[in-house]
């Protein structure tokens, strides 16, 4: 399949996160025919990390890209999509003047998020699915791709609906890749702080082992991070290339740059990535994140989380905790882990077999050469949906009235609109306002008042 001309939308922009990491890989994969595109309206710290060779378009040029990429390419992948700190205007044109003028080549959205609270958040997000031919998430399995299949009743699971893998290109990080003595005796946690990838392990582990050396790296200020971490660690907001070895309180460090996250993860012996769903094992997608795979890739042992391990399986259907490939973390025996620690860290054999072995693996479940072909294929033999509703079939089905068309419309050109799940299971037509979701009425009542009445 490589000879088609891919276009990659990011219709948030360059975020500098996974999302962009995912981009990059496919562009890198085919450079000749796959092409990134990005909209400049938000600038993010982080944003362009990894991709640095793309079109910027701006929110008044929609109606022109979407005119060249009817042109010139065979797929367009909607990798993002604008968010509520975006404009109203540029909300309404992404979908009307892109995203529904997308005429000749197959659409494909990309959903990287897995809950629902997260997913909802996006305006127009089923809105834009309907649009699409293919929609991708994680697995079949997420709540994401069942609530599409339950919704968009003409879009079936495993086809329309289809899950799709994170790709990581490993000969990349050979550079990064020591010998077991060149490492130092650290466990360190290296990305952004979140609930669901439990850093405070680290903090745990420092308070019961003092004869390893554990930090954390590439915390972010924010409210849920100064309780969980940064209040109880010694914070830094730069990592300036020593540890206070004698500190009376783990340490923890700002955010850092790719490579020089890298190279810490690379000089570690152990990287640490706690992310775990206890309530909703079936929406982990049988994958890895990207900074689980990076450690692997840098030749460091991870430690990653054994209720993960026990709800996630390769493609020939094993357990990943079947598999040695990391320490297999159970919070509630923080101290088998840190003997663990100790003794892969004292042999170098087994330090060296827990390397190969997930190196193996990991090309087996989402090296690039492996992942993206198989995704490109199955989006060509789907090809383009004959039976696509347009939005008006869409509010029909969903809403079961006519009389919602024309309130929809008239949100579109007024408020930045929601058109989530939740909205749809409770028959609401709703708004983002700042940080809000307001809902205008239900539609059950739409038959009772005007336009004016009814949007105030």
């Amino acid at each position: 399949m490589v000879g088609k001309k891919i276009a990659i939308v990011f219709g948030k922009g360059l975020d500098g996160c996974g999302v962009e990491k995912f981009g990059y890989e496919w562009q890198r994969y085919d450079p000749e025919n796959i092409d990134v595109f990005a909209l400049k309206e938000r600038a993010f710290n982080r944003g362009g990390t990894h991709i640095s060779d793309y079109i910027e378009f701006k929110p008044d040029e929609m109606s022109t890209i979407a005119e060249r990429l009817n042109k010139d390419y065979d797929i367009v992948i909607i990798n993002s999509y604008p968010s509520p700190m975006h404009s109203q205007k540029t909300v309404t044109s992404f979908y009307r003047d892109l995203i529904l003028k997308i005429e000749k080549p197959i659409l494909v959205s990309m959903m990287h998020e897995i809950i629902q609270s997260n997913y909802d958040r996006i305006p127009l997000q089923v809105a834009i699915s309907n649009a699409a031919d293919v929609v991708f998430n994680f697995s079949t399995h997420t709540n994401y791709a069942k609530d599409m299949a339950r919704i968009l009743t003409n879009k079936k699971l495993g086809e329309r609906i289809a899950r799709m893998k994170l790709p990581l290109t490993l000969d990349d990080f050979q550079k990064w890749r020591i010998t077991h003595d060149q490492k130092k005796r650290r466990c360190i946690y290296a990305g952004r702080w979140s609930s669901m990838k439990q850093p405070n392990v680290i903090i745990e582990l420092w308070e019961r082992d003092k004869d390893f050396h554990y930090a954390l790296h590439g915390i972010e200020k924010s409210i849920g991070a100064k309780y969980d971490v940064i209040d109880p660690c010694d914070y830094f907001r730069k990592y300036t290339g020593t540890y206070n070895y004698d500190s009376e309180r783990c340490e923890c460090f700002g955010e850092f740059d790719y490579n020089q996250g890298m190279t810490l993860i690379s000089e570690s012996m152990f990287g640490y990535s706690g992310f775990h769903l206890p309530k909703m094992p079936h929406n982990y997608g049988d994958r890895f994140e990207y900074a689980q795979m990076e450690i692997i890739a840098c030749g460091t042992v991870p430690i990653f989380d054994m209720h993960y391990g026990n709800h996630n399986r390769a493609v020939d259907g094993s357990l990943f905790a079947d598999h040695p490939i990391a320490i297999w973390n159970d919070r509630t025996n923080l101290d088998m882990t840190i003997d663990l620690i100790h003794t892969i860290a004292d042999d170098h054999t087994t330090y060296y077999q827990y390397n190969e072995d997930g190196l193996e693996f990991l090309h087996q479940e989402a090296e690039s050469s492996v992942v993206i072909p198989h995704m490109i294929r199955h989006i060509c033999i789907m090809g383009k949906q004959e039976d696509k509703w347009n939005t008006q079939d869409l509010l029909r089905e969903v809403y079961k009235t006519e009389e919602v068309y024309d309130e929809f419309n008239y949100l579109l050109d007024n408020h930045i609109t929601a058109l989530g799940v939740k909205e749809i299971d409770n028959g609401d037509l709703s708004y983002f306002e700042k940080k809000a979701r307001l809902v205008h009425k239900n539609v059950s009542e739409l038959n009772t008042q005007s336009l004016e009445d009814f949007f105030g």
